[in-house]
């Protein structure tokens, strides 16, 4: 909590933090943390119905759709774009290099494709300017589904392909047609964290 209030939006005392270790070497420990407001939790807790305290650990839908990324020493690029935000985030294997949110503009609707492309691209030269690094993979997530030119609009801001992803189809078999749509058009976080659970039992 200490280390995280210079990063936090809002007091400290606000903020109900999860994490995970990701690793530990001789004197030094790597920690993947996430930090929410008490307030907005409870909300989703209420309109949920728990009475138990809450979800032990609390993720962004982002971080669900790691474990659907190819576990590859090369630097990736993760684009998830929802609901008027976008998030990239940098990892290679299970470092994470960068992770940065941003709310589109309120006006951004006719120029979404555009915005995304955009934070995509200052996220790429900030991690190229700041580490050195470059991508060698970018992945895309839009739900629902990007249509028109997001995929152009990335392509020509990030000089390289753009791979979507997709949930696997295997963890769909027993659903009904209209369930299997809603799944192909929003699943992707929900199958990662189904495809972290069979990695990590």
């Amino acid at each position: 909590r200490w280390r995280m209030r210079e990063n936090l939006p809002f007091a400290p005392d606000e903020a109900r933090i999860s994490f995970q270790v990701i690793s530990r070497e001789a004197g030094h420990t790597e920690v993947f943390a996430i930090a929410a407001r008490a307030s907005i939790l409870s909300e989703y807790e209420a309109a949920l119905g728990m009475s138990n305290g809450g979800p032990v650990l609390t993720l962004p839908a982002t971080a669900a759709l790691l474990p659907l990324l190819p576990e590859r020493n090369s630097t990736q690029l993760l684009i998830h774009a929802c609901s008027g935000w976008v998030t990239t985030v940098i990892v290679a294997g299970k470092q994470i290099y960068s992770w940065r949110t941003r709310e589109l503009a309120q006006d951004a609707t006719e120029n979404w494709a555009r915005e995304v492309a955009s934070e995509s691209a200052r996220t790429v030269a900030s991690i190229r300017d700041r580490q050195h690094i470059e991508i060698a993979r970018a992945w895309l997530c839009a739900r629902p589904p990007a249509q028109g030119g997001l995929v152009a609009d990335l392509q020509r801001e990030l000089g390289c392909e753009i791979e979507m992803i997709a949930p696997p189809r295997e963890l769909a078999g027993t659903l009904s047609g209209q369930e299997r749509s809603l799944y192909d058009h929003f699943g992707a976080p929900v199958a990662g964290l189904v495809v972290n659970s069979a990695r990590n039992p």
